[in-house]
Order: C-alpha cells, then sequence, then structure tokens
C-alpha cells in the first residue's frame, strides 16, 4: 500500500485499477456518474450501492515467490460485514490465502461509462471458515444471493475440495476523483470498516 496517504495512493496491481484512472498528462475526464453512484449521497451510501449491485469481487493476493495473483469470486457481505465466497482449496488465490491470509479486495461496476466507474476497496485479512454453525450461514447468504436453495454443509466441510473464505476487513475505501493542475485524478476516500455492516446502516440502527 506504501508509506503514503492510502487515500491517494494506487494499488500495485493493475488489474485493480478503477475505469476513472486519470494520471498527469491525460486529458480531464468528465464524470458521467455511474449507476451506482450518486454524488450527492455520503460515501459510505454509495460504498453499500456498490456491494449490493456488484456481485464479483476481485482477490488480490501474492503467490510465495512474491507475483501478484488476482482472481474474480462471487461474494456476499453478512450483516456484521464479513465477506464470503466459495472456491477451490487448491486455486492459487486459496494458497495464497492459506498461507499468508492476507488480500486485497476490489469491487467495481464495469457497466459504468467512461470517468464514471466508481469501486469499493478492502484490506483484509482472509481465513477459510471452520466453524460449522458459521459455514452454515455463510452458505445461506451466498446461496440466496445467487437465487438457489442451500447445498449441504458437508460440501464446504474438511476435506472437500471446495471451501468457504471468510475475509475480515481492515482497512476500507471508495474511489473519487480530484482536479488537481487542471487534471482528473483517481484518489481514494477512507470509510470506516464497519459502514457495509447491516448494524451501521441508518435505516437498521436502533
Amino acid at each position: 500500500m506504501g508509506n503514503g496517504n492510502p487515500s491517494r495512493s494506487r494499488h500495485q496491481l493493475s488489474a485493480d485499477a478503477p475505469p476513472d484512472r486519470a494520471v498527469s498528462g491525460d486529458p480531464p475526464i468528465r464524470r458521467n456518474g455511474g449507476p451506482t453512484f450518486d454524488p450527492t449521497k455520503p460515501d459510505a451510501e454509495n460504498a453499500r450501492s456498490i456491494v449490493e449491485k456488484i456481485h464479483f469481487a476481485f482477490v488480490a493476493t501474492a503467490t510465495a515467490e512474491g507475483a501478484p495473483w488476482n482472481s474474480p469470486v462471487f461474494f456476499a457481505i453478512s450483516p456484521a460485514g464479513t465477506w464470503y465466497w466459495a472456491s477451490a482449496r487448491a486455486s492459487v488465490h486459496s494458497q495464497n490465502i492459506e498461507r499468508s491470509s492476507e488480500a486485497f479486495l476490489v469491487v467495481c461496476d464495469s457497466t459504468a461509462p467512461e470517468g464514471g466507474g466508481k469501486a469499493v476497496y478492502a484490506r483484509a485479512n482472509v481465513r477459510v471458515v471452520d466453524a460449522r454453525d458459521e459455514l452454515a450461514a455463510a452458505i445461506e447468504l451466498l446461496y440466496r444471493r445467487a437465487g438457489r436453495s442451500m447445498d449441504e454443509v458437508e460440501r464446504f466441510w474438511g476435506t472437500a475440495p471446495r471451501r468457504i473464505y471468510a475475509a475480515s476487513p481492515l482497512e476500507l475505501w471508495i474511489s473519487d476523483v480530484e482536479t488537481r493542475d487542471g487534471v482528473r485524478i483517481d484518489v481514494r476516500r477512507e470509510l470506516p470498516v464497519c459502514c457495509l455492516s447491516a448494524d451501521d446502516r441508518p435505516n437498521t440502527r436502533r
């Protein structure tokens, strides 16, 4: 992530770049406003809109040799704000996670027009879900989002070839653009990690 302000830094992997990226020397980008972005809403509300609409996240990890690896996964976020997905344990990103437990997640709206793309970024600790109650809840959450009937827990349990992974965000950002010296460039706005949990949503607070 670098040593500077994360909200103004670029992630190391080019695959994580949002579509509204601009650099010094590029012509100014006209911001049209993507279908999941409303400039009149707070950043946290826009972030929730993005992760609710977009069903795939990119999971960036590193191999044992330090090479970058990026994989799309179908995901769901629990009311507590934990991100879940199912992956084969033999896949490269799963092996990377089981070795280091660190990942960088990106959810972006690829349907937005040029200059209107928005993305949510999360630096997270990731683990294999072993607790049976949590596993059942995560499977139900994922299958409900996919519009399918819940599968048996045993298919993701113990030595099963596919397991459920849980990511707990440590830091969270939403992308934005700023004008500097007459040029539009990308920036990151830091968000509280709890803002994607149901308890932090205005209409669910007691």
